[in-house]
């Protein structure tokens, strides 16, 4: 199996086109690893608030994406943590 160059985290699947046609257009060669967890947006419309649980959520799936063992970190797209946008990347790797 190749190693994926990059790991995209979707919280949305319309996220999904943009992102492949940008990867497609600046880094075509590159081996991507798509990860949608597509009820974040819904669970977030629901509490109203990013709380601890949605962002231990989060830092679950990036450190998903970062045991991939990509050439790139994760990125996640259609998301923002309040305060920590993608986490820092070492919370990733934290066991």
């Amino acid at each position: 199996m190749a190693i994926p160059a990059g790991v995209p985290v979707h919280a949305m699947r319309h996220s999904q086109t943009p992102v492949e046609a940008a990867f497609v257009e600046r880094w075509p060669e590159a081996q991507r690893t798509n990860i949608l967890d597509d009820s974040l947006a819904t669970d977030l419309s629901a509490s109203g608030a990013i709380g601890g649980h949605m962002i231990d959520r989060f830092l679950r799936l990036g450190r998903y994406a970062a045991s991939l063992e990509s050439d790139a970190i994760p990125l996640f797209t259609c998301s923002d943590i309040e305060g920590n946008p993608g986490a820092k990347r070492r919370d990733y790797h934290s066991t």
